[in-house]
């Protein structure tokens, strides 16, 4: 249900829980991003979460899907970073950005980074939160005016 929502309407806009990397391919990540502008004030805040493919805990990880990447035989997957993750239950989608790409790329669709941090620098959270989920970034960007 697409819900009709009055431009330049909200102040903030938030997308939790790595939503944005688990959209499938750089144009509707765009789209997303572009819809969240539209729906913003001037200077809103858009608040989200990825997790860190610049973390040095997976550096090796990721030299070695970048030497996949390259040597790759189809097309399924649109950039490095893109990973189909598969579980006993469920196959899934999932896009694990580099920070500065993804900077460039919220400069270049009119957002500006006011900060970048992990989720840990934020608060003490419980083993049992730890155990499950990766220490992502959060992200606080800001809607630039383009008028």
């Amino acid at each position: 249900l697409l819900l009709e929502l009055e431009e330049k309407n909200f102040d903030v806009a938030f997308f939790s829980f790595n939503g944005y990397m688990q959209i499938p391919y750089l144009d509707n990540r765009i789209k997303l991003l572009n819809n969240i502008s539209k729906h913003l004030k001037e200077n809103g805040i858009f608040i989200f979460t990825t997790l860190d493919r610049n973390n040095p805990d997976f550096t090796e990880f990721w030299k070695e899907e970048e030497v996949k990447w390259h040597n790759r035989t189809d097309n399924k997957l649109e950039q490095l970073g893109d990973l189909i993750i598969e579980d006993s239950n469920r196959k899934y989608y999932m896009h694990i950005p580099d920070q500065t790409i993804l900077n460039q790329i919220m400069i270049d669709n009119g957002f500006e980074v006011i900060e970048m941090t992990k989720r840990s620098n934020i608060d003490k959270e419980k083993e049992s939160v730890l155990d499950f989920g990766d220490d992502c970034l959060f992200w606080i960007t800001r809607k630039i005016s383009n008028e």
